[in-house]
């Protein structure tokens, strides 16, 4: 029985050398993913990681690669469906292993709400929106209200416009979010307009077309959007002569500004509402 009992103790000190080993492959490759100063191969790191899950025989060992697997594709393009199997098997495996810290589940969660955005699922883009945002204490109060911003972007997304309005006004009263305000605006604009709130819509644009937006073409790109904005809402609402003074006003900013292809670009608007007249009257 000495025997068995010294037998034993050596395989399980075998195994867990093994183990051990593995994952501190896996944490040594994350190390690298991580820094900023490292480069290497996208496609050699991803088939080093493959290999180490295909090796993996632990569900600590799994949730490690799982979880840099999310991470190494999500530092490149159209990879959303790897995304979402990894960080989704990580986040499972980590439910009962804990070993994940705060600022890593946010990140699985994050990438999710990102992946599923650029499929246009909002529900479950939401979903892991807001569980991000329940692991986000970490972060600063600008970061938080940022990811609220989105929740109110999605809350507009699957047609929940009362409770983005809310959030979007919350979000406004934050002196410290100046840089977004314009943003804020237009979601508070769509909000309204989707409740029928027409004249708040006009209000909040109106206060999105006055805002400084730090630089110069930023400011006037966002000009340039809001009263395109305002012209449709004042040709839906059948005030013609307004909106037509509306996307007047646009082109002529868009010629003090110089720019030949928003100069097009109005251009064309206005024709295009020359003929939507035309052809109401039809």
């Amino acid at each position: 029985m000495k025997k068995l009992n010294v037998g034993s103790t050596l395989l399980n000190k075998i195994f867990k050398s093994k183990k051990s080993t593995l994952v501190s492959k896996i944490l040594e490759l994350g190390k690298t993913i991580e820094d900023p100063e490292r480069m290497f191969s996208f496609s050699g790191m991803r088939e080093d990681l493959s290999e180490l899950l295909a090796s993996s025989q632990t569900n600590e060992e799994k949730l490690y690669a799982n979880y840099y697997l999310s991470m190494i594709y999500s530092k490149s393009y159209d990879y959303e469906s790897e995304i979402i199997s990894h960080s989704t098997i990580a986040l499972e495996l980590n439910a009962t292993l804990k070993k994940l810290n705060q600022e890593q589940v946010f990140s699985l969660n994050h990438r999710l709400y990102e992946a599923y955005s650029e499929f246009n699922e909002h529900q479950n883009a939401l979903e892991y929106l807001q569980a991000a945002i329940a692991n986000a204490n970490h972060r600063t109060q600008n970061e938080v209200s940022n990811l609220i911003a989105l929740k109110a972007a999605c809350f507009h997304e699957v047609g929940r416009y009362k409770e983005a309005l809310q959030l979007n006004k919350e979000i406004l009263s934050n002196p410290d979010l100046e840089e977004i305000k314009h943003l804020i605006l237009n979601n508070l604009a769509n909000n309204s307009y989707e409740l029928g709130l027409m004249e708040d819509a006009e209000h909040y644009l109106k206060e999105m077309s006055k805002t400084d937006c730090g630089y110069p073409e930023d400011t006037f790109i966002n000009k340039f959007n809001s009263i395109f904005q305002l012209a449709v809402l004042k040709f839906e609402l059948g005030e013609i002569e307004k909106s037509t003074n509306l996307f007047q006003q646009r082109l002529k900013l868009a010629i003090d500004y110089g720019d030949c292809d928003y100069i097009e670009e109005a251009e064309i608007d206005i024709q295009q509402l020359y003929e939507k007249q035309l052809s109401q009257q039809n």
